[in-house]
C-alpha cells in the first residue's frame, strides 16, 4: 500500500505550514508573556517605592490615570482589540466580523503590556489565543488562499494558547472545543502541530515543566466524592454568578456617559494603584496568588476577602475593556474558593480527607468549566498547567457537576454571549453579499 493512500499530499503540506505558523505564532506569543512579565515586575517595584511617601503615591494614581487614558486611546482606535480576544476569533471564525490582523496585532501589545503594568486583574491567555489566531489569519491572507483562513486561524489560536500557558493538549482542544466547534482530520493536524511546536518555543525559553506546579496531587478515592459533588454544585452557582454578574458590570460601565472613550478604563486603573497600597495580591492575572496557595497557609476571613475583592476587581477590569483575558483571573478565584472549601469542610466534618492542593487544583478546572462550558478543556488544560494527571478522574467530575449546575440555571458560555454582545455593537460586520434575482 502507497504511503500517500495513508497519508495524503495535503495533510503533509498542512503539517508544514502547521509547523511554520507554531514557529512564528509561538515567537510572538512568548514575547508577549516576556514583556507582560518584565512589566509586572517593574510594576511591583514602582510601588514598592511609591509607598515611601504621600507625594510619591498621587504622583503613582495621577499617573496610572494617564496609562488608563492611553488605553482608551488605543481600544478608541482599534476597538476589536479590546478584553480577550476569543470572542472576535470566534466572530472570524464564524464569518460575522471582519479583522485587520497587523492592527489588532500592535493595539493588543501594547494596550496589554499597559494594562498588565497597571495592575489590572487581567490575564495573558486570551490575548495569546487572538494573537496566535491573527497571525494565522495574516499568514492566510499573505498566501492570497482565503479559504483556508479558518484553518490558520484556529491553528493560530491552539499554538497561542501552548505558548501562553505551556499546555499543547489544551490548546489544541480549545480551539477544537471552543473556537472552532468541529473536528475533522485537516484542522485536528494543522491545529495539534501549530501547538506542539509553540510549546516547544515557549519551553526553550521559560523551561520544562507545569507553570503552576503542586507537587504531588494524589489520586482520590471514592470516599470523598460527595464532597467533591458539593463543591463542584458550588463553583457551578458562583460561575453563573460570575457570567451574570460580568454583564451587569459591563451595562454599568457602559451606561457613564461622563466616562466614554478614551477615559473609560482610567478610573479602574487607579483603582488598582489604590489596590496596590492594601491588597497587593489581587493584582494582575494571580499566578503568584495560586502558587502561594499552594506553598502556605491562609486564615479562611484572609481567604474570603481575597476571593470577594479579586472577583470583584476582574469584573470592573474587563468592563473597562483594557486588551486583557479572564482566564487567570477566573483560574485565581477558583483556587481561592477551593482553599476556602477545603477549610470549611475540614471545621464540618472535623478533619478533612481531601488535600488542599486537590481542591485547589479542582477548584480552577470545575470553575473555568462552569463559566466558559467547555469541561474537555478545563479538565486537560489543568491537569497539565498544574502537573496533576493522576487527579484526572476526579478532575472531570468536579467539572462536569459544575458545567451541570450552571447549565440548570441557564448560564449560557461566557464567550458566546460575549460574542453576541460584540455583534451588536461592532460596526466591523461582514456586509452581507448583494442577492440577485435569482438567488
Amino acid at each position: 500500500m502507497r504511503t500517500s493512500s495513508l497519508f495524503p499530499t495535503r495533510h503533509i503540506v498542512r503539517l508544514g505550514e502547521g509547523a511554520l505558523l507554531g514557529f512564528v505564532a509561538g515567537m510572538v506569543t512568548v514575547l508577549y508573556r516576556y514583556l507582560l512579565e518584565q512589566a509586572s515586575s517593574v510594576s511591583e517595584q514602582v510601588l514598592t517605592l511609591a509607598r515611601e511617601s504621600v507625594f510619591l503615591v498621587l504622583a503613582w494614581l495621577a499617573f496610572l490615570g494617564f496609562l488608563g487614558w492611553v488605553v482608551g486611546y488605543l481600544v478608541r482606535f482599534e476597538p476589536l482589540a479590546a478584553g480577550s480576544g476569543i470572542p472576535h476569533v470566534k466572530g472570524v471564525l464564524s464569518g460575522k466580523l471582519q479583522a485587520v490582523w497587523w492592527r489588532i496585532l500592535l493595539v493588543k501589545f501594547a494596550g496589554g503590556i499597559l494594562g498588565t503594568f497597571g495592575g489590572l486583574s487581567l490575564g495573558r491567555e486570551g490575548p495569546s489565543v487572538q494573537i496566535g489566531a491573527m497571525i494565522g489569519k495574516g499568514w492566510g491572507e499573505i498566501r492570497r488562499k482565503p479559504k483556508d483562513i479558518p484553518f490558520w486561524v484556529t491553528a493560530g489560536g491552539a499554538a497561542g494558547i501552548a505558548a501562553s500557558f505551556g499546555a499543547p493538549l489544551a490548546g489544541v482542544l480549545f480551539a477544537l472545543e471552543e473556537l472552532h466547534r468541529g473536528f475533522s482530520s485537516v484542522v485536528v493536524l494543522a491545529s495539534l502541530t501549530a501547538s506542539v511546536v509553540a510549546y516547544a518555543v515557549s519551553e526553550r525559553l521559560f523551561g520544562l515543566g507545569p507553570i503552576l506546579p503542586f507537587g504531588h496531587i494524589r489520586p482520590l478515592g471514592p470516599e470523598v466524592y460527595p464532597a467533591l459533588c458539593l463543591f463542584g454544585i458550588l463553583l457551578g452557582v458562583l460561575g453563573a454568578l460570575f457570567n451574570r454578574g460580568l454583564f451587569v458590570v459591563s451595562d454599568r460601565v457602559s451606561s457613564w456617559r461622563w466616562l466614554r472613550f478614551p477615559f473609560r478604563p482610567a478610573p479602574v486603573f487607579v483603582a488598582s494603584g489604590i489596590l496596590g497600597l492594601f491588597l497587593p495580591q489581587v493584582l494582575g492575572g494571580g499566578h503568584r496568588l495560586i502558587a502561594a496557595l499552594g506553598r502556605e497557609t491562609f486564615p479562611v476571613q484572609a481567604l474570603l476577602i481575597l476571593c470577594g475583592v479579586k472577583f470583584l476587581f476582574t469584573l470592573w477590569s474587563y468592563a473597562s475593556s483594557t486588551p486583557g483575558g479572564i482566564f487567570f483571573p477566573l483560574l485565581t478565584v477558583g483556587a481561592l474558593l477551593g482553599n476556602i472549601f477545603g477549610v470549611l469542610w475540614g471545621k464540618m466534618v472535623g478533619t478533612s480527607s481531601i488535600p488542599t492542593n486537590n481542591l485547589i487544583v479542582l477548584g480552577m478546572a470545575g470553575y473555568f468549566s462552569a463559566i466558559t462550558k467547555a469541561p474537555i478543556t478545563g479538565s486537560v488544560l489543568i491537569a497539565e498547567i498544574t502537573g496533576s494527571f493522576s487527579a484526572l478522574p476526579a478532575i472531570v467530575f468536579v467539572c462536569l457537576v459544575a458545567l451541570g449546575t450552571s447549565n440548570l440555571l441557564r448560564t449560557r458560555p461566557i464567550y458566546d454571549t460575549l460574542l453576541k454582545r460584540l455583534l451588536h455593537t461592532t460596526t466591523n460586520h461582514i456586509p452581507r453579499q448583494p442577492q440577485g434575482p435569482d438567488q
